[in-house]
């Protein structure tokens, strides 16, 4: 069983889907998705990404 010390955190401007936090022997670089067009993360660890704010927008995706 993992320790929480044993827990990777995805990078700012990327997320894990909730499915996979807690797997073992998981590839932490190629399991966190990056942020698609119209979100950011700003955090670390993060199960998603939040929405940009009503009338603001950015096209790029991995936004922090």
């Amino acid at each position: 069983m993992l320790a929480a010390s044993d827990c990777q955190a995805c990078v700012a401007g990327r997320y894990m889907d909730i499915a996979l936090i807690g797997v073992e022997n998981l590839d932490v670089a190629a399991a966190c998705k990056n942020c698609v067009a119209g979100n950011y993360n700003a955090g670390t660890g993060k199960a998603a990404c939040t929405k940009c704010e009503s009338g603001r927008y950015t096209n790029a995706v991995e936004q922090t």
